[in-house]
């Protein structure tokens, strides 16, 4: 069984674990309540979101990770 995990990351401070998920669709509800916004982008099988405010800067982050 695939569980998601939601990561939300600023560079240089580390990660922080929002939760683990058993679907997609939960994992997506999650990382937009944490702060997600747009479409993802897809690296290395994982989704990763824009985060409010900080549209556009890599040192912000909200990950989908499939494990």
């Amino acid at each position: 069984m695939t569980t998601y995990v939601v990561t939300y990351s600023i560079a240089h401070q580390g990660n922080r674990e929002i939760g683990e998920y058993e679907t997609m669709a939960e994992a997506e509800a999650a990382a937009y309540a944490a702060g997600a916004v747009g479409e993802p982008q897809h690296s290395a099988g994982e989704r990763v979101y824009d985060v409010a405010g900080h549209e556009g800067d890599d040192a912000y982050g909200v990950w989908i990770t499939a494990i």
